[in-house]
């Protein structure tokens, strides 16, 4: 049932030019798959086929798995992420594909800081992250952090919510928030 919501949006779907055009979009759009051929059986059949499971909204689903009441139950997850989507759309009147890949473009973060032990002395170290690392960090945060703790209000709403600040680049978005302070993290790690 939500397979066949979530195919409403992915069929015909094109990415927009000002969203191809971006550094970021060009760096992770060979690991970002926007198929509408979604196909639960096949996705738990075919486990190794890597375009079905590294659908962009089959791996925003696994992350709505990771709560304590919706463990395993992907058929929940993605009638949460089929809802959120329909939140997005009455809310922005726009695509809400488009307004969750521009989310995700804004919250990416690139490098993070590894701390290295020489003898007894720490040193923070910058590194680039690999681009499936920078996907799954920037979906956990999108995701994940916007819903933790908050139990008042339906999954769907916050998530909308979360989206549709990160989409803006406003500065409640926890997405956005997490990057400065990884940004501050990288800055004092370089001085």
């Amino acid at each position: 049932m939500s397979i066949s919501r979530l195919h409403k949006y992915l069929c015909d779907y094109k990415v927009p030019v000002e969203l191809e055009e971006t550094l970021e979009w060009k760096c992770l759009s060979n690991y970002i798959f926007l198929e509408s051929d979604l196909n639960l059986k096949r996705i738990r059949k075919n486990k190794k086929d890597a375009n079905v499971y590294n659908n962009f909204f089959i791996r925003v689903a696994n992350k709505l798995m990771k709560f304590h009441y919706n463990s395993g139950k992907k058929e929940l997850a993605l009638r949460i992420l089929c809802n959120t989507l329909d939140i997005i759309a009455k809310k922005t009147s726009q695509n809400p594909i488009d307004v969750f890949l521009k989310a995700f473009t804004n919250a990416i973060i690139w490098e993070n800081v590894r701390n290295l032990k020489f003898g007894g002395h720490r040193i923070s170290k910058l590194v680039y992250v690999s681009p499936k690392k920078i996907i799954t960090n920037t979906l956990s945060n999108l995701v994940l952090l916007s819903v933790k703790g908050k139990v008042k209000d339906k999954i769907e709403n916050l998530l909308s919510i979360e989206i549709i600040y990160a989409s803006k680049n406003d500065g409640n978005s926890i997405a956005l928030s997490k990057k400065k302070q990884v940004a501050n993290i990288v800055e004092s790690a370089n001085a």
